[in-house]
């Protein structure tokens, strides 16, 4: 769910989160940098607990890393829709390929 809330989230926003953080990593502004830090390292750690109490094996890998590849799908969707937008290929990201990924990454 919170997968598919951030996809579409930059959908509905011509993926301006990403363009935030973007510019936000290449700030001076030290407390610009700090906050969004601070915003990242909260959403990974969520995703993280969650991952954590996920009950099936997830092939070897730690909730830390499988946060990261979960966090890399709005990223790849977010660049992929302002320089080669698909509406039909978004659409799938945010039903089928969201299950797929998740089922093949939280498999045993």
């Amino acid at each position: 769910a919170i997968l598919r809330h951030h996809l579409g989230v930059l959908l509905e926003t011509d993926s301006l989160p990403m363009l935030l953080i973007a510019e936000a990593s290449f700030s001076e502004h030290r407390e610009l940098q700090e906050r969004m830090q601070a915003m990242l390292s909260a959403y990974l750690q969520t995703l993280e607990r969650l991952l954590a109490e996920e009950p099936r094996k997830r092939r070897g890998l730690e909730p830390a890393e499988l946060a990261m590849l979960l966090m890399g799908l709005p990223a790849a969707l977010a660049i992929r829709h302002r320089l080669l937008p698909d509406a039909k290929l978004e659409e799938r990201l945010k039903g089928p390929v969201v299950e797929e990924l998740l089922n093949r990454l939280l498999s045993s």
